[in-house]
């Protein structure tokens, strides 16, 4: 009898959450890693929350109008560690990848009580968001320690169907930034 054993691959997920995000935006993230190979990975992330908030005054220092974009976001991503080696259990250090995005938003903007009565209206619209991005982040982790520490940045280009703000006060829809400062947990 024969028995072939064949090498494998530890299989360990990863679980983070972002920490950037409800600092700068009221934004909250969380993403779930599985490990592919021992320099690869998918992710599914997903947040939700305050995207974007501005507001003006009027001359007499009353709120002439607020706006806000709320939702949420789920976003795959792959990504590949080019520096892991085949011995260590989990990836870490440089990485770089690809991801999809998908949002799903409301946009509202309200004038103040006198400034309606002038004829400015309230807007509010639903709209999504469909873009495609790269990556390019550092994961670091001491050796044999589940919790870990992840930056990344992110350019990409992506198509919203929001047509209901000044193009002024947001940037522009076709380009994409992502950035993140994660902390997580390997299992």
């Amino acid at each position: 009898m024969l028995i072939f054993i064949k090498p494998a691959v530890s299989q360990y997920d990863f679980v983070r959450l972002d920490l950037v995000g409800p600092i700068t935006t009221f934004k909250f993230g969380l993403g779930y890693e599985k490990m592919l190979a021992f320099d690869r990975t998918i992710i599914i992330n997903g947040d939700f929350g305050k995207y974007m908030s501005d507001s003006q005054t009027g001359i007499d220092g009353q709120p002439f109008w607020t706006k806000s974009l709320t939702g949420w976001s789920i976003f795959p991503e792959y990504r590949i560690y080019p520096y892991a080696n085949s011995y260590n259990r989990r990836p870490q250090g440089l990485f770089y990848g690809i991801y999809a995005r998908y949002m799903n938003l409301f946009y509202k903007q309200n004038f103040d009580i006198k400034y309606e009565m002038q004829g400015m209206n309230d807007v509010t619209q639903n709209a999504r968001l469909y873009g495609l991005g790269a990556t390019l982040g550092f994961k670091y982790r001491k050796m044999d320690n589940h919790l870990y520490g992840e930056a990344l940045l992110g350019l990409g280009w992506g198509y919203s169907t929001l047509t209901a703000f000044k193009y002024e006060n947001v940037p522009n829809e076709s380009l994409l930034w992502r950035y993140e400062l994660s902390i997580g947990y390997t299992f």
